[in-house]
């Protein structure tokens, strides 16, 4: 029968939406002929890191994500608990390389200076002068990276409730975690995309002879930020765009179901 209620837990077609509840698992959807048991919560065993949270598996959950993510999505189990720590990870993995660098920048820039630490005669106090320096440069553009990347993510899984609500979808709070859990593995891809796109525009400024655009007043500069920016918002939007397909209707594991 199709879907008649908002229960976040009955049984639905995870392609069409058409509720299946009471169907056996050898039946086919009566709206688009998928089998039931593929809608089924066990046919969602879950990503690696779901299933064995560990360094290994969180690598092979994010390469799998970046390589076939219509795939990790498929096969994603809702399970918000899981994936908020994957989220957070992500987020803190993701923003690691920025404070590293500034670190190295500052050390660089402390041992270029006129007097060596260790040449002077309060060097310890210098030397941990500098350390301190360096500390504070490493985490703190660390943590300005990755508590608004992971404000940001937080607020696309808010989005995406809004167009499940909008579209018809059963995207509860677990389905949008999830898909921003799998799909936050693009944020490692963001600078290499987003200086990419500084390049391509670069390159285009030049062929056009107008190189003093780029280099021109703040809001040209932020013109061609933004358009430099397109490649990174385009790569999210596939990423989030296959998780919302994969998981509109994906069904949640219930404590009453039978295991497989």
């Amino acid at each position: 029968m199709p879907r008649t209620s908002d229960d976040k837990l009955e049984l639905l077609c995870e392609r069409c939406g058409y509720c299946v509840e009471g169907l056996p698992a050898g039946a086919r959807c009566p709206e688009c002929a998928r089998p039931v048991a593929d809608s089924l919560p066990h046919a969602r065993p879950g990503s690696p890191w779901q299933i064995d949270p560990s360094a290994a598996s969180w690598f092979a959950t994010n390469w799998a994500t970046l390589s076939r993510p219509a795939a990790t999505m498929r096969t994603a189990r809702i399970d918000s608990r899981s994936s908020r720590r994957l989220l957070i990870i992500n987020c803190f993995a993701a923003a690691a390389p920025y404070g590293v660098l500034a670190g190295l920048f500052t050390l660089m820039g402390i041992l270029r200076t006129e007097v060596l630490l260790w040449d002077d005669e309060t060097h310890l106090a210098n030397f941990a002068l500098g350390a301190l320096y360096v500390y504070l440069a490493l985490f703190g553009v660390w943590a300005a990276h990755w508590i608004p990347l992971l404000v940001l993510l937080l607020l696309i899984a808010v989005a995406l409730r809004a167009i499940g609500r909008l579209r018809g979808w059963r995207v509860t709070l677990p389905v949008a975690i999830t898909i921003t859990a799998h799909a936050s593995a693009a944020a490692f891809l963001l600078p290499f995309l987003f200086v990419t796109g500084m390049t391509l525009c670069f390159l285009t400024a030049i062929v056009l002879g107008e190189v003093g655009l780029f280099l021109g007043s703040f809001v040209e500069m932020l013109g061609f930020t933004v358009v430099a920016a397109l490649p990174t918002l385009c790569v999210l939007v596939v990423f989030f765009r296959t998780g919302l397909r994969e998981c509109r209707y994906a069904n949640p594991s219930r404590p009453y179901d039978s295991p497989p």
